[in-house]
């Protein structure tokens, strides 16, 4: 189970795995190594380095840890790829201490109220953790002297959610649940470190459901993902939007209407992020994304970003770094532009000028033809233009190529 908060620690071949066992043994590493080859998809539960539990997709089996030991010595490992998530440390710290477990009730929404059983825990005073499996995810509910701490939830299918919105989600799911569902309720010792109780409270009802462990990037796709086939348009320019949009494979064609015509600026492959400006709804496009090839794209919008974070880290770094360029390159602008305020109404008559015509957006003009454009609509001479146009040329807000002045690609 991938709980909110799991880093990804590697992310490889599976045929790195012997290298990476090693490492695994000689730290104290606690989470989850996930095996996923063409025709099964296996699960390692790992504590303190210690390899405790298996299971396998194929036929939803749980192997002993001493005959997946048998088959990890043999280092006959298939082709395909290895993932290794790492729980989050204060949770594993937390499940390390587990002992004196002990179910409480187990059966269907009719026999078992999830409400009650809570509520008892409060009164008794209970540390330790509520733990709730059914068809549509698993749930952890952390109690310290009664008080809910925390909440993990994980759905099957979809996502995970830490906090308030694991507690509303787990609530919401399990009470619209058609199939039994079990909760066990499980008493810790803070200051007992040596159990490794909690594979088993982590693994319950494991067996009687499908394993929810896919590609991060499948997960999210499950919630947030749309199709494009070719020549499909994902997003169109100057149409309202509040959405972002992430590229998970295939390839984009970018491009502007100028002069009444197309402009294609480009194309944009997968782990291209567009669009982190429309997110307040104020800002439209600015151009349009037609599919080149069949695509897969993730949407969203600014409330679900933190469930892109505890999802992929990977992606989040991805999301941040776009950001920050982003928040530098108007950072640099501002700046340059409040040395001389005129550069700023020079660049803006620049790109006029240039924007008059679709040729010109891509041959430019010569710097003799456009001075003698710009003293029809500036007010500054020409020493003081051709000075400013080469502050605009060393700034990169316009290019200077084979003597010929073109506007930037990213400001067309």
């Amino acid at each position: 189970m991938i709980f909110p908060g799991s880093r990804l620690l590697h992310e490889g071949e599976a045929v790195d795995l012997a290298v990476m066992t090693d490492e695994i043994r000689s730290s104290s590493f606690s989470g989850h190594i996930v095996l996923q080859f063409q025709e099964s998809l296996d699960l390692v539960i790992v504590s303190r380095g210690e390899f405790l539990k298996v299971i396998e997709q194929i036929g939803r089996r749980i192997m002993t840890t001493r005959k997946y030991r048998e088959i990890w010595g043999k280092c006959q490992i298939k082709q395909g790829k290895m993932y290794v998530f790492e729980l989050p440390p204060s949770l594993a710290a937390r499940l390390r201490g587990l002992c004196h477990r002990r179910r409480h009730c187990a059966g269907g929404p009719d026999s078992c109220d999830i409400a009650e059983v809570i509520l008892e825990q409060k009164e008794s005073g209970l540390t330790g953790f509520v733990d709730c499996v059914a068809s549509e995810g698993k749930g952890i509910m952390e109690l310290q002297g009664g008080a809910i701490t925390s909440c993990y939830f994980t759905e099957y299918h979809g996502l995970s959610w830490t906090g308030i919105d694991a507690f509303r989600r787990w609530h919401e799911l399990l009470q619209q649940s058609v199939t039994p569902y079990s909760i066990s309720v499980s008493k810790y010792l803070p200051d007992v470190v040596d159990s490794h109780a909690w594979d088993a409270l982590l693994m319950e009802g494991m067996a009687e459901v499908r394993l929810p462990l896919r590609p991060v990037d499948d997960r999210l796709f499950a919630v947030f993902g749309k199709t494009a086939f070719e020549g499909e348009a994902l997003f169109l320019e100057n149409a309202g939007i509040s959405k972002a949009v992430y590229l998970i494979d295939g390839s984009v064609e970018i491009s502007r209407r100028a002069g009444g015509r197309k402009q294609v600026l480009g194309n944009l492959g997968s782990g291209a992020v567009l669009g982190l400006s429309w997110l307040s709804g104020k800002e439209p496009p600015s151009m349009t994304g037609i599919a080149a090839t069949n695509c897969r794209y993730l949407e969203f919008d600014s409330s679900q970003i933190p469930r892109i974070i505890y999802n992929s880290p990977a992606m989040a770094a991805n999301l941040i770094n776009k950001a920050s360029a982003q928040l530098s390159g108007v950072t640099r602008r501002r700046m340059f532009f409040s040395e001389d305020p005129r550069l700023k109404d020079l660049e803006y008559h620049v790109f006029q000028v240039l924007n008059r015509s679709p040729e010109r957006l891509v041959e430019g003009l010569v710097p003799g033809e456009l001075l003698s454009e710009l003293s029809r609509v500036s007010s500054c001479s020409l020493p003081e233009m051709d000075l400013m146009i080469r502050k605009l040329i060393g700034a990169g807000r316009i290019v200077l190529s084979s003597g010929r002045i073109l506007p930037h690609p990213e400001e067309i």
